[in-house]
């Protein structure tokens, strides 16, 4: 049985977009006011916005560059 925010995240985005689950309060990202905020960011959370980024912009540059190419 498939949950019901599969489908719907699915059908909202026109590419295919990597499942990502939201990290517990628990796993939120802590900076601490000493320093470094890549050793209180969740790494899992990263990743995933980095992903998110990485599929957009792809999607984005490579219909731009298939629809501006002359053949």
């Amino acid at each position: 049985p498939t949950p019901t925010l599969t489908p719907a995240l699915a059908t909202a985005t026109p590419f295919p977009q990597p499942t990502i689950t939201l990290p517990p309060p628990t796993a939120t990202p802590t900076i601490t006011a000493e320093g470094s905020s890549l050793r209180g960011f969740n790494p899992g959370l990263s990743l995933g916005l980095l992903a998110i980024v990485i599929a957009i912009g792809g999607a984005i540059w490579w219909r731009f560059s298939r629809r501006n190419k002359v053949v």
